[in-house]
């Protein structure tokens, strides 16, 4: 894709937000909260996570392991 750059073209609004999605059938708003609410859920379990780790570790050396889990956390938080 990087290196051929074709044309990529999408009207503004698909079929999809229509109501007519291919998977679940139906308006777009249910889902949307849904999204938005999980989003925010994994943010806090981010948030969360990230003061009880460092309280269940043994050795520094195991400190990455559970900031990189938060990174991952707050990541799917934010795509979600």
């Amino acid at each position: 894709v990087i290196l051929m750059a074709p044309t990529i073209e999408m009207p503004r609004v698909t079929q999809f937000a229509n109501g007519g999605g291919p998977i679940i059938p139906g308006t777009l708003f249910p889902f949307l909260f849904i999204t938005i609410a999980c989003g925010a859920i994994s943010g806090f379990h981010s948030l969360v996570s990230s003061g009880t780790t460092p309280k269940m570790i043994e050795q520094e050396s195991q400190a990455v392991v559970g900031y990189a889990a938060m990174l991952l956390e707050s990541f799917v938080g934010v795509m979600a």
